[in-house]
Protein backbone atom coordinates (compact mmCIF):
# COMPACT_ATOMS: atom_id res chain seq x y z
CA UNK A 1 0.00 0.00 0.00
CA UNK A 2 1.20 3.44 -1.01
CA UNK A 3 0.92 6.19 1.42
CA UNK A 4 0.87 9.22 -0.97
CA UNK A 5 0.89 9.40 -4.71
CA UNK A 6 0.02 12.17 -7.25
CA UNK A 7 -2.33 11.40 -10.87
CA UNK A 8 -1.64 14.34 -13.83
CA UNK A 9 -3.86 14.76 -16.78
CA UNK A 10 -4.46 17.14 -19.63
CA UNK A 11 -7.67 18.52 -19.40
CA UNK A 12 -7.90 19.47 -22.79
CA UNK A 13 -6.77 16.21 -24.51
CA UNK A 14 -7.89 13.15 -24.95
CA UNK A 15 -11.25 11.04 -23.17
CA UNK A 16 -9.68 11.78 -19.86
CA UNK A 17 -13.17 11.45 -17.83
CA UNK A 18 -13.63 7.85 -19.46
CA UNK A 19 -10.04 6.97 -18.39
CA UNK A 20 -10.33 8.91 -15.37
CA UNK A 21 -13.65 6.26 -14.11
CA UNK A 22 -10.89 3.24 -14.93
CA UNK A 23 -7.85 4.85 -13.45
CA UNK A 24 -9.25 5.91 -10.18
CA UNK A 25 -10.94 3.10 -8.08
CA UNK A 26 -8.28 0.97 -8.96
CA UNK A 27 -5.27 3.72 -7.60
CA UNK A 28 -7.69 4.12 -4.43
CA UNK A 29 -7.39 0.64 -3.81
CA UNK A 30 -3.75 0.79 -3.30
CA UNK A 31 -3.17 4.10 -2.27
CA UNK A 32 -4.01 5.74 1.07
CA UNK A 33 -3.85 9.14 -0.37
CA UNK A 34 -4.29 9.71 -3.90
CA UNK A 35 -3.86 13.63 -5.16
CA UNK A 36 -5.56 14.30 -8.59
CA UNK A 37 -4.44 17.21 -10.36
CA UNK A 38 -5.95 18.51 -14.00
CA UNK A 39 -4.30 20.71 -16.39
CA UNK A 40 -7.02 23.37 -17.54
CA UNK A 41 -4.09 25.60 -19.01
CA UNK A 42 -0.35 26.05 -20.14
CA UNK A 43 1.93 26.06 -16.97
CA UNK A 44 -0.52 23.98 -14.57
CA UNK A 45 1.54 21.10 -15.25
CA UNK A 46 4.92 22.40 -14.61
CA UNK A 47 3.21 24.24 -11.66
CA UNK A 48 2.00 20.91 -10.09
CA UNK A 49 5.12 19.29 -10.58
CA UNK A 50 7.16 22.48 -8.67
CA UNK A 51 4.99 21.87 -5.71
CA UNK A 52 5.83 17.94 -5.51
CA UNK A 53 8.21 16.78 -2.17
CA UNK A 54 9.88 13.69 -1.35
CA UNK A 55 6.25 12.64 0.68
CA UNK A 56 5.18 11.81 -3.07
CA UNK A 57 6.20 8.05 -3.67
CA UNK A 58 4.74 7.44 -7.41
CA UNK A 59 3.62 10.26 -9.71
CA UNK A 60 0.78 8.67 -12.48
CA UNK A 61 0.97 10.89 -15.48
CA UNK A 62 -2.20 11.01 -17.55
CA UNK A 63 -1.83 11.36 -21.24
CA UNK A 64 -0.18 11.11 -24.59
CA UNK A 65 3.70 12.15 -25.41
CA UNK A 66 3.18 15.74 -24.90
CA UNK A 67 2.02 15.55 -21.61
CA UNK A 68 4.45 13.07 -20.58
CA UNK A 69 7.20 15.49 -22.38
CA UNK A 70 6.15 18.67 -20.63
CA UNK A 71 5.74 16.48 -17.23
CA UNK A 72 9.65 15.63 -17.66
CA UNK A 73 10.44 18.64 -18.89
CA UNK A 74 9.56 20.38 -15.13
CA UNK A 75 10.96 17.10 -13.49
CA UNK A 76 14.63 17.55 -14.92
CA UNK A 77 16.11 19.35 -12.60
CA UNK A 78 14.72 18.51 -9.36
CA UNK A 79 16.89 16.59 -6.84
CA UNK A 80 14.02 14.01 -6.16
CA UNK A 81 11.87 12.71 -8.90
CA UNK A 82 9.64 10.20 -8.21
CA UNK A 83 8.99 6.92 -9.71
CA UNK A 84 6.38 8.29 -12.90
CA UNK A 85 4.09 5.83 -14.15
CA UNK A 86 2.54 6.69 -16.99
CA UNK A 87 -1.15 6.23 -18.16
CA UNK A 88 -1.61 6.05 -21.87
CA UNK A 89 -4.42 8.70 -22.98
CA UNK A 90 -3.03 10.36 -26.22
CA UNK A 91 -2.89 9.41 -29.82
CA UNK A 92 0.37 7.57 -30.11
CA UNK A 93 1.75 6.58 -26.87
CA UNK A 94 4.91 5.90 -28.32
CA UNK A 95 7.07 6.90 -24.97
CA UNK A 96 4.19 4.11 -23.02
CA UNK A 97 5.43 1.48 -25.82
CA UNK A 98 8.94 1.93 -25.09
CA UNK A 99 8.42 1.32 -21.93
CA UNK A 100 6.08 -1.87 -22.40
CA UNK A 101 3.23 -0.59 -20.55
CA UNK A 102 0.07 -1.66 -21.92
CA UNK A 103 -2.27 0.26 -24.15
CA UNK A 104 -5.46 -0.90 -22.34
CA UNK A 105 -6.06 1.77 -19.15
CA UNK A 106 -6.88 -1.33 -16.48
CA UNK A 107 -3.64 -3.01 -17.78
CA UNK A 108 -1.73 0.13 -17.82
CA UNK A 109 -2.62 1.16 -14.05
CA UNK A 110 -2.10 -2.91 -12.68
CA UNK A 111 1.34 -2.47 -14.60
CA UNK A 112 2.20 1.02 -12.70
CA UNK A 113 1.35 -0.63 -9.16
CA UNK A 114 3.28 -4.14 -9.60
CA UNK A 115 5.91 -2.87 -12.05
CA UNK A 116 9.56 -2.37 -12.25
CA UNK A 117 11.49 1.21 -11.53
CA UNK A 118 14.23 1.81 -13.59
CA UNK A 119 15.95 4.86 -14.25
CA UNK A 120 15.75 5.92 -18.56
CA UNK A 121 18.21 8.19 -20.60
CA UNK A 122 17.21 11.41 -21.51
CA UNK A 123 17.81 13.80 -24.24
CA UNK A 124 18.53 16.98 -24.45
CA UNK A 125 18.41 19.97 -26.83
CA UNK A 126 19.27 24.02 -25.30
CA UNK A 127 17.12 24.15 -22.74
CA UNK A 128 15.23 21.65 -23.35
CA UNK A 129 14.42 17.48 -23.34
CA UNK A 130 13.06 15.00 -25.19
CA UNK A 131 12.37 11.08 -23.76
CA UNK A 132 11.54 9.75 -26.94
CA UNK A 133 13.11 11.99 -29.95
CA UNK A 134 13.62 14.90 -31.91
CA UNK A 135 13.65 15.04 -35.75
CA UNK A 136 13.54 17.48 -38.27
CA UNK A 137 11.66 16.57 -42.13
CA UNK A 138 8.75 14.41 -42.45
CA UNK A 139 8.67 14.02 -38.67
CA UNK A 140 7.93 17.36 -38.10
CA UNK A 141 5.62 18.15 -40.82
CA UNK A 142 3.50 15.64 -40.11
CA UNK A 143 2.73 17.28 -36.77
CA UNK A 144 2.04 20.12 -38.34
CA UNK A 145 -0.26 18.58 -40.97
CA UNK A 146 -2.20 16.83 -38.55
CA UNK A 147 -5.94 17.65 -37.68
CA UNK A 148 -6.85 18.76 -33.96
CA UNK A 149 -10.01 17.68 -34.53
CA UNK A 150 -9.31 14.39 -36.06
CA UNK A 151 -6.79 13.82 -33.67
CA UNK A 152 -9.26 13.40 -31.10
CA UNK A 153 -11.66 11.69 -32.52
CA UNK A 154 -9.59 9.39 -34.26
CA UNK A 155 -6.41 8.86 -32.36
CA UNK A 156 -3.78 6.83 -34.12
CA UNK A 157 -5.66 6.96 -37.49
CA UNK A 158 -5.84 10.81 -37.62
CA UNK A 159 -1.24 10.49 -37.74
CA UNK A 160 -1.42 8.02 -39.84
CA UNK A 161 -3.44 10.19 -42.36
CA UNK A 162 -1.32 12.88 -41.60
CA UNK A 163 2.00 10.90 -42.19
CA UNK A 164 0.94 9.20 -45.49
CA UNK A 165 -0.30 12.67 -46.67
CA UNK A 166 3.38 14.25 -45.62
CA UNK A 167 5.03 11.41 -46.94
CA UNK A 168 3.39 12.01 -51.02
CA UNK A 169 4.37 15.51 -50.64
CA UNK A 170 7.33 15.44 -49.01
CA UNK A 171 10.51 17.50 -50.20
CA UNK A 172 14.01 16.38 -49.68
CA UNK A 173 16.55 19.09 -47.72
CA UNK A 174 20.22 19.40 -47.39
CA UNK A 175 21.83 18.28 -43.84
CA UNK A 176 25.02 18.48 -42.29
CA UNK A 177 24.88 15.74 -39.22
CA UNK A 178 28.19 15.47 -36.88
CA UNK A 179 27.67 12.10 -34.56
CA UNK A 180 30.16 12.48 -32.04
CA UNK A 181 32.79 14.11 -34.82
CA UNK A 182 32.41 12.42 -37.25
CA UNK A 183 30.47 14.48 -40.13
CA UNK A 184 28.07 13.17 -42.62
CA UNK A 185 26.43 15.72 -45.31
CA UNK A 186 23.64 14.95 -47.74
CA UNK A 187 19.97 15.72 -48.75
CA UNK A 188 16.96 13.67 -46.82
CA UNK A 189 13.49 14.08 -46.07
CA UNK A 190 13.94 13.12 -42.52
CA UNK A 191 16.42 12.98 -39.83
CA UNK A 192 15.74 11.61 -36.57
CA UNK A 193 17.37 11.18 -33.41
CA UNK A 194 15.71 8.05 -31.10
CA UNK A 195 15.77 7.48 -27.36
CA UNK A 196 12.73 5.56 -27.29
CA UNK A 197 11.77 2.55 -29.51
CA UNK A 198 7.90 3.71 -31.41
CA UNK A 199 7.59 6.85 -33.66
CA UNK A 200 3.65 7.09 -34.74
CA UNK A 201 2.85 3.92 -32.89
CA UNK A 202 5.37 1.80 -35.34
CA UNK A 203 8.82 0.24 -33.83
CA UNK A 204 11.64 1.10 -35.59
CA UNK A 205 13.87 -1.76 -36.88
CA UNK A 206 17.20 -0.91 -34.37
CA UNK A 207 17.28 -3.98 -32.34
CA UNK A 208 20.23 -2.73 -30.32
CA UNK A 209 18.30 0.48 -29.77
CA UNK A 210 17.52 0.52 -25.52
CA UNK A 211 15.97 3.76 -23.51
CA UNK A 212 19.56 3.07 -20.79
CA UNK A 213 22.09 2.35 -22.74
CA UNK A 214 23.71 5.58 -22.60
CA UNK A 215 23.21 6.38 -26.43
CA UNK A 216 21.28 8.02 -29.30
CA UNK A 217 20.04 6.08 -32.38
CA UNK A 218 19.85 8.81 -35.46
CA UNK A 219 18.22 7.44 -38.73
CA UNK A 220 18.51 9.19 -42.07
CA UNK A 221 16.23 8.59 -44.67
CA UNK A 222 17.08 9.26 -48.40
CA UNK A 223 15.36 9.68 -51.63
CA UNK A 224 16.38 6.15 -52.28
CA UNK A 225 14.61 5.00 -48.94
CA UNK A 226 11.50 7.08 -48.88
CA UNK A 227 9.25 4.48 -50.95
CA UNK A 228 10.65 1.59 -48.70
CA UNK A 229 10.04 3.60 -45.48
CA UNK A 230 6.22 4.28 -46.50
CA UNK A 231 5.55 0.67 -47.05
CA UNK A 232 7.16 0.45 -43.82
CA UNK A 233 5.09 2.50 -42.10
CA UNK A 234 2.07 0.33 -43.74
CA UNK A 235 3.39 -2.65 -42.27
CA UNK A 236 3.66 -4.17 -45.68
CA UNK A 237 7.71 -5.37 -45.32
CA UNK A 238 10.29 -4.88 -42.67
CA UNK A 239 12.40 -1.52 -43.10
CA UNK A 240 16.19 -2.56 -43.88
CA UNK A 241 18.10 -0.27 -42.25
CA UNK A 242 21.75 0.11 -43.92
CA UNK A 243 20.64 -0.56 -47.49
CA UNK A 244 17.83 1.10 -49.87
CA UNK A 245 18.43 4.97 -48.62
CA UNK A 246 18.00 4.31 -44.98
CA UNK A 247 21.12 5.13 -42.79
CA UNK A 248 21.72 4.42 -38.95
CA UNK A 249 24.16 6.58 -37.02
CA UNK A 250 24.74 5.97 -32.71
CA UNK A 251 26.56 8.12 -30.97
CA UNK A 252 26.34 10.98 -27.48
CA UNK A 253 26.34 13.97 -29.17
CA UNK A 254 24.62 14.70 -31.81
CA UNK A 255 24.74 17.93 -33.95
CA UNK A 256 22.04 18.52 -37.11
CA UNK A 257 22.78 21.81 -39.62
CA UNK A 258 20.59 22.92 -42.31
CA UNK A 259 20.80 24.90 -44.87
CA UNK A 260 17.44 26.67 -44.48
CA UNK A 261 16.13 26.66 -40.89
CA UNK A 262 13.55 23.99 -40.34
CA UNK A 263 11.00 23.17 -37.67
CA UNK A 264 12.06 20.61 -34.82
CA UNK A 265 9.63 17.80 -33.19
CA UNK A 266 10.85 16.48 -29.86
CA UNK A 267 8.23 14.02 -28.53
CA UNK A 268 5.18 15.06 -31.35
CA UNK A 269 5.44 18.36 -30.23
CA UNK A 270 7.27 21.54 -32.35
CA UNK A 271 9.24 23.18 -30.44
CA UNK A 272 12.32 25.23 -31.91
CA UNK A 273 14.17 25.40 -34.77
CA UNK A 274 17.48 24.15 -36.21
CA UNK A 275 20.44 23.68 -36.05
CA UNK A 276 20.19 21.23 -33.16
CA UNK A 277 22.74 20.43 -30.58
CA UNK A 278 21.43 16.74 -28.82
CA UNK A 279 23.52 15.48 -25.77
CA UNK A 280 22.27 12.62 -23.11
CA UNK A 281 21.83 12.73 -19.75
CA UNK A 282 22.11 9.16 -18.71
CA UNK A 283 19.72 7.42 -16.99
CA UNK A 284 17.85 10.25 -15.14
CA UNK A 285 14.62 9.52 -15.21
CA UNK A 286 12.89 6.72 -13.50
CA UNK A 287 10.26 5.07 -15.42
CA UNK A 288 7.57 1.83 -13.68
CA UNK A 289 8.11 -0.56 -16.78
CA UNK A 290 5.45 -3.33 -17.17
CA UNK A 291 7.62 -5.77 -15.08
CA UNK A 292 5.97 -8.67 -17.35
CA UNK A 293 7.63 -8.17 -20.34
Amino acid sequence: MLKKGVLLYQGAAGKGGEDLATIVPLLSQRVEELIIKKSSKPGDLNNYIEQLDSTVETLWILGGDGTVHECVQALRDKEQIPPIGILPGGTCNDIARSLNIPMQMDLAVESSLNGEIRYFDLGLLRDRSFQNFAGIGLIAETSTNINPDGKELFGPLSYFASAWRTMKEAKQFTYSLTVDGEKISGEAFMVIVCNGRFVGTRELPFNELKMDDGILDVMVVKATGMQLFMEWYQRSRELEVESDGVEHYRGKEIVIETDDEMDVDMDGELIGKTPLHISLKERHIPFITNSSE
